[in-house]
């Protein structure tokens, strides 16, 4: 696979470079492969919404029940960018045309999603962005808010 925005290849990667992330490594690496670009540093994951990553991280924090409702508001306050076709990137995996998502849960995350195969992409910044909205989110629940 290659880079939707530089196309250089994508290599195997760890989750230890993100900032935010070191309590859940143990999760995400278990639960989600991701490749990454070595020259943009974008990132490429294999998951359906943005809500399976949220559940992956908050489950063992607040249990299945509770992860899957932080799960439903992330995903239920995600929509669509209107992006003209031309400006959209490739999906690294079967080469479709991705969409640009944003969600409001915290602050603003940007993220592109592929329709056809599901998978997202994160440039720079962005998934660790999502990481920690996620952590905030699941502590919200635990507090009941």
């Amino acid at each position: 696979m290659y880079c939707p925005r530089c196309d250089k290849p994508l290599v195997p990667s760890a989750w230890d470079d993100l900032d935010g992330a070191s309590p859940y490594r143990a999760q995400l690496s278990a639960a989600f492969d991701r490749m990454r670009c070595n020259e943009c540093r974008g990132s490429w994951v294999p998951v359906q919404s943005v809500g399976a990553l949220v559940q992956s991280i908050a489950e063992p924090m607040v249990g299945r029940e509770k992860a899957q409702l932080v799960a439903r508001r992330f995903d239920a306050d995600t929509e669509a960018m209107d992006v003209a076709e031309s400006l959209k990137i490739r999906c690294p995996r079967c080469r479709a045309p991705m969409d640009k998502l944003r969600s409001r849960v915290r602050f603003l995350v940007l993220y592109d999603r592929c329709g056809a195969c599901r998978g997202m992409w994160f440039d720079e910044g962005e998934l660790p962005r999502i990481v920690s909205a996620l952590h905030t989110s699941a502590l919200n629940t635990l507090d009941g808010s």
